[in-house]
Order: structure tokens, then C-alpha cells, then sequence
């Protein structure tokens, strides 16, 4: 409760547009948000290790894959994908709408909500492994 009241009297004295503490703000929501994800859905709150260098290296580990995800939702996915959450994209889009053939090459199942979309992406990533090959 006291952080609240702090933060209402800071942003009193801020001689801050309303346009440039809404911003302010936001900026501070999106934050908190990224910690909120990374302690519900990466389970950030269970440390297993007993040293500090350890828990230290599990932290940024798990925020290097959340960025890791969030950088490929921005740049694979099309807008309507790019903010679900890590669970929610492995098992809606990827786990009911993937299979493996019997060549073992990735296909997107027929009659799933996500067909167009992971069918998109797997030739995006098929052109991507071309590049990378030549």
C-alpha cells in the first residue's frame, strides 16, 4: 500500500505532460508485465540452487528464451499471434496444429483454426534454411 501512495504522490510532483506520464506508465506496465510472465509461465520464483552465480545463471537464462520467443512471435507470427503467452503458443498453434510425416519433416494438420498461419511459417523457415544453406 505504501508503494502505491509513493507513486501517486511521484506522479504529483512530476512536471510531466499528461501525454508524457501516460507513457510513463505504460512503459512500466509492459515491465511489470514481462515479470509477471516470467514468474508465472517460466516459473522465475523457484530458484533450485543454493549459490548466487547459479540462480543468477537461471534467471537470464529464462529470460533470454522469453525474449527468444517474443523476438520470434514478432518477426514469424503475424500480429493476432504475436502477444500469447509461451504456454498457450506451444500447445494452440504448435501441439494441435503440427505433425510430423513420415519422412519426419514438420506439416501442419488440415481443418485447425492456425492452418494458414503454420503452413506460412513453415515455408518461411524452409526459405530461411535455403538462405542459410547456399
Amino acid at each position: 500500500m505504501a508503494c502505491k501512495h509513493l507513486l501517486l504522490w511521484y506522479a504529483g510532483n512530476l512536471e510531466l505532460s499528461a501525454v508524457k506520464l501516460y507513457r510513463f506508465y505504460h512503459k512500466r506496465q509492459c515491465i511489470e508485465a514481462g515479470f509477471r510472465e516470467l514468474k508465472n509461465h517460466y516459473h522465475l520464483e523457484r530458484l533450485p540452487f543454493q549459490g548466487l552465480k547459479a540462480n543468477e545463471f537461471q534467471v537470464i537464462s529464462k529470460i533470454t528464451a522469453m525474449t527468444l520467443i517474443k523476438i520470434f512471435q514478432a518477426e514469424m507470427l503475424p500480429e493476432a499471434l504475436q502477444t500469447l503467452l509461451r504456454k498457450t503458443l506451444f500447445r494452440r498453434i504448435f501441439q494441435k496444429g503440427l505433425c510430423i510425416d513420415k519422412a519426419g519433416k514438420a506439416q501442419a494438420r488440415r481443418r485447425n483454426k492456425y492452418t494458414w498461419h503454420l503452413r506460412r511459417l513453415l515455408c518461411k523457415t524452409e526459405r530461411m534454411k535455403l538462405q542459410i544453406i547456399a
